[in-house]
C-alpha cells in the first residue's frame, strides 16, 4: 500500500474533510473519528491528487478503478467493505448538511442519490466475499485439529514469571520501565479475556468507578467486577470474578502504574489506559503483541470463548448450569437451551448415529396406522396385489354395508380406511351401486309406457348420490 501510494491523502484540514470531521462529531457523535475520515482522504486523492472535491460523484469509473487496486494490492474484503461504509457515509454528511431550497442543493442530492445506488452492488459483492471468508474459516475450524482451552490459555502461564517480577519491583517502588508498563497492561489485558472469557468491548469500557465498586462474592472467595458499558450491555452486565492474588496485581496497576499515564489535564475514566493518557484502542492487538513477544500464535476473544463453550458442551448436567455459563459470558440470550460453539464431526457423528436409533425404533403411534396394510419389502406379484385388493374391499362392505339404497361413503372415509387401496375400494363401492340401480331401473322399464320420463321412475336421491360423485351415470339414461 505504502509503496504503491494508496496512503497519500489529503489533509484533514481542507474544507470538505474539515466539515465531515465537524459531521462525525457533532451529529453521530463518533468518538474515533481519525481513521474514518483519513480513509475518505485517501479515496479523494486517488481520484483527484490536486484537490479534495465532489468530483467523483459523476465520475463513478474512479471509485471502482479504487476498490479494484485496493484488491489487486491484497486487501481483504472486509478492509474494503470499511473503506466504502466510510466513503458512503461521506455522501450522506454532504445531503444531511445541505440547506433545502435551492437549485443546486437538489442537483447535489440527485448525485448522491445516484451514486449511493451505484455502489449498492458493490456493497453486495463485498459482503459475499467476507460470508465465503467466514465459511472458509469455519470450515478450517471444522477440519483442523481442535484446541484444549488451556492452550488457548498458555500465555497467561508463559507470561506468568516475568509479570510478577514486575509486579513485585513495582510493589517495593522501583521506577518501571515504559515496556514493562505497557507488559502489565497487556497481560491483565490477557487475563480477562482469555481467562474469564471476556469481550474486548467489556476491557476497553471497564471503568474506574466500576473497579472502585467491586463487591466480594458470596463464598469470599473472589471479587466481582460489574461492567456496564459491552456488546450485550442492554441485556446482561459483564461480570469479571477475580481470585484474590489476581485483585491484587489489578490493585498495584491502579496504585502505582495507571498514575504515571495521567497527563495534566486530562481524567480518563476508563481503567486501562495507553502510556499517552488515553483510552485504549486496540485490546486484540494488544493481546497479540504478548503472543508476539513469547513467539506464540495469538489467540482471539472468539477462538478462546469458542473453544470453551465448545469444551463445556460435554460437561452440562442441567439447564441450569448452561444459564449460569452463558450469564458468565454475556450472552444476550440466556436460555442457553442451544449447544454451545461450532459444530464438530463429533458432533455431526453422534447426531446421524442418533437419527439411525430413532429411525430403528420408530413404531406406528396411532389405530388408523396399524390398519395400513404393509408394503412388501420385495415387488408384489400380480396374483398377490389382487389378493390384497380384494380382501381390503371385502372388509369394506363391512364397515359400509353394499346395497341399493345405502348412502354411499366419501372418499376420505375410504383412504382413512386403508391407505393403499382406499381409492379402489371406494371407486369399486361406487361402480357396483351404480349397476344395482341401473339395472333396477332397467327393470321397471319394461313393464312401463316407453314415452314416459325416464328420471322419474328411480328415488331422487339416487340422482344426488350420482351428482355429488360427479359420475353421470342417470344423466345419460
Amino acid at each position: 500500500m505504502m509503496a504503491a501510494g494508496m496512503y497519500r491523502k489529503h489533509s484533514l484540514e481542507c474544507g470538505v474533510l474539515a466539515r465531515f470531521r465537524k459531521y462525525l462529531q457533532q451529529e453521530l457523535q463518533v468518538r474515533r473519528w481519525s481513521q474514518e475520515v483519513a480513509n475518505v482522504a485517501r479515496f479523494l486523492y486517488f481520484v483527484d491528487p490536486s484537490k479534495a472535491s465532489l468530483s467523483f460523484l459523476t465520475d463513478t469509473q474512479k471509485t471502482l478503478d479504487f476498490f479494484t487496486a485496493l484488491e489487486n494490492l491484497g486487501n481483504a474484503h472486509a478492509t474494503m467493505f470499511s473503506y466504502l461504509k466510510h466513503i458512503k457515509r461521506f455522501v450522506r454528511s454532504q445531503t444531511d448538511t445541505l440547506s433545502s431550497g435551492s437549485h443546486q442543493s437538489e442537483e447535489l442530492v440527485g448525485k448522491c442519490k445516484r451514486y449511493l445506488d451505484m455502489t449498492a452492488t458493490l456493497q453486495r459483492r463485498l459482503s459475499k466475499g467476507i460470508t465465503a471468508r467466514v465459511v472458509g474459516k469455519k470450515f478450517d475450524y471444522l477440519t483442523s485439529a481442535k484446541k484444549d482451552p488451556s492452550e488457548c490459555q498458555r500465555i497467561l502461564v508463559v507470561a506468568r514469571p516475568t509479570f510478577e517480577q514486575i509486579i513485585k519491583k513495582a510493589k517495593m517502588g522501583v521506577r518501571l520501565l515504559e515496556k514493562e508498563k505497557s507488559y502489565v497492561i497487556y497481560y491483565l489485558e490477557a487475563l480477562i479475556v482469555l481467562k474469564y472469557l471476556q469481550r474486548p468491548g467489556v476491557v476497553q469500557n471497564m471503568t474506574v468507578e466500576e473497579w472502585c465498586k467491586r463487591m466480594p462474592s458470596d463464598c469470599k472467595t473472589r471479587m466481582v467486577i460489574g461492567v456496564k458499558r459491552h456488546k450485550t450491555s442492554t441485556q446482561q452486565v459483564a461480570s469479571i470474578l477475580l481470585e484474590e492474588e489476581e485483585e491484587e496485581w489489578f490493585d498495584v496497576f491502579y496504585k502505582k502504574i495507571r498514575p504515571s499515564f495521567i497527563r495534566s489535564g486530562k481524567c480518563p475514566q476508563t481503567f486501562f489506559i495507553s502510556s499517552t493518557g488515553e483510552p485504549i484502542h486496540s485490546v486484540t492487538n494488544d493481546i497479540a503483541r504478548l503472543h508476539h513477544k513469547f513467539k506464540l500464535r495469538p489467540v482471539t476473544s472468539q477462538e478462546v470463548r469458542r473453544t470453551m463453550e465448545t469444551y463445556m458442551v460435554s460437561h452440562f448436567q442441567t439447564d441450569a448450569q448452561r444459564n449460569m455459563f452463558a450469564r458468565l459470558l454475556g450472552h444476550s440470550n440466556v436460555t442457553a437451551g442451544r449447544i454451545y460453539g461450532e459444530k464438530t464431526v463429533d458432533n455431526m457423528v453422534e447426531a446421524a448415529e442418533m437419527m439411525k436409533r430413532a429411525m430403528h425404533e420408530s413404531q406406528p403411534s396411532t389405530s388408523r396406522c396399524q390398519e395400513v396394510p404393509q408394503k412388501p419389502l420385495q415387488e408384489e406379484t400380480p396374483e398377490v396385489s389382487r389378493g390384497l385388493r380384494e380382501e381390503a374391499f371385502e372388509k369394506f362392505k363391512k364397515c359400509h354395508p353394499l346395497t341399493i339404497d345405502a348412502t354411499p361413503p366419501c372418499l376420505k372415509a375410504a383412504l382413512g380406511f386403508s391407505r393403499e387401496y382406499g381409492q379402489y375400494v371406494y371407486d369399486r363401492w361406487r361402480k357396483q351401486q351404480n349397476k344395482m340401480r341401473v339395472d333396477y331401473v332397467a327393470g321397471l322399464l319394461k313393464y312401463e309406457n316407453p314415452h314416459e320420463e325416464r328420471k322419474e321412475m328411480y328415488p331422487r336421491h339416487w340422482m344426488e348420490d350420482q351428482l355429488a360423485t360427479d359420475k353421470g351415470y342417470f344423466g345419460n339414461l
